[in-house]
């Protein structure tokens, strides 16, 4: 019925269909937006199952939180638009550990909600090109090197401090570090994807 519901909410709006019909982008970066909120659905689904049958060391419900940062990745390549869930599934998160919820939570959820979107949209995606970029620059006119010689060895130290964090965090048992760790590592590889 809900599904039905969706259908029919799309089926009947103008917006949507004028900018489908455009040939732009808006198409493809709602399909992110509602595939990454049907991720997190799955994602509280599963802990809500987890919750009845008390495993309390079985983590395997991080994948679908490591599955949303890859979408996030590629919808950012799409269109910005596809952040704009990210407040949500920090709400959703806040909905599933604090079952009494009170205006604070509610404020201070809102609140890492924006910070966490600020910080993908102003940190992650422009961050990681920027530094990229001035690597570039500083290898070739002050080291005479060629042209991307600074790019690829940032990507090297990238990619080789990411393996060690990895190694790091599975070899102490940091499981939540270690799912975050993979959560950028698949994010830079569907933010990467586009890359050109």
């Amino acid at each position: 019925g809900s599904g039905f519901i969706g259908a029919m909410a799309y089926t009947f709006s103008d917006s949507f269909w004028f900018s489908a019909v455009e040939g732009e982008v808006n198409a493809m970066s709602s399909l992110f937006t509602a595939i990454i909120f049907w991720a997190i659905l799955k994602w509280d689904e599963e802990m809500d199952a987890m919750k009845h049958a008390e495993l309390s060391e079985d983590r395997s419900h991080l994948r679908w939180m490591i599955l949303i940062m890859f979408l996030f990745g590629l919808a950012i390549g799409v269109h910005l638009l596809g952040l704009l869930i990210l407040p949500t599934i920090v709400y959703v998160i806040y909905f599933r550990y604090y079952e009494k919820t009170t205006l604070k939570g509610l404020i201070l959820t809102g609140i890492i909600g924006v910070f966490l979107l600020g910080f993908i949209q102003d940190f992650m995606i422009p961050g990681t090109i920027s530094i990229a970029s001035s690597f570039e620059i500083s290898f070739v006119n002050s080291l005479g090197l060629p042209f991307y010689s600074g790019t690829v060895f940032f990507f090297v130290l990238l990619i080789v401090a990411l393996i060690f964090v990895l190694r790091w965090t599975r070899k102490k048992g940091k499981v939540m570090l270690n799912a975050a760790t993979l959560g950028v590592i698949v994010f830079l590889l569907g933010y990467g994807s586009f890359a050109t």
